[in-house]
């Protein structure tokens, strides 16, 4: 289910990786939700669901948040594992999309 809802964020999340000037390839996108998915699964099972309800909170999650810090040096290496990119380009992934993936829920959730 999970997987589904990062899915509705695919026009979003190529806007935002095109107007960084982040190099992203084709499939990036569904990479990065893919990976970020994985976390957050595996996160929920270990019983940490803070990213999960940060995600549907309401409120604005700021680019600098516990949540985004945590998640992104995991998701930057994710990233370079399944893209094959160094972990300079990756961290500049996760960087764009984690904000925005945070926060596209929080307009569903209001």
């Amino acid at each position: 289910m999970l997987e589904k809802l990062l899915k509705m964020a695919d026009g979003p999340l190529q806007d935002a990786l095109a107007k960084s000037g982040v190099n992203a390839s084709p499939g990036t996108v569904g990479t990065i939700e893919d990976v970020l998915g994985s976390l957050l699964q595996k996160q929920a099972k270990s019983g940490n669901l803070d990213a999960v309800m940060e995600m549907f909170s309401g409120k604005e999650t700021s680019p600098n948040s516990p949540v985004v810090n945590n998640l992104s040096g995991d998701l930057a290496n994710g990233l370079a594992n399944k893209l094959g990119i160094d972990s300079k380009q990756a961290m500049a992934l996760a960087a764009t999309a984690l904000p925005l993936l945070m926060n596209f829920f929080q307009q569903k959730s209001k």
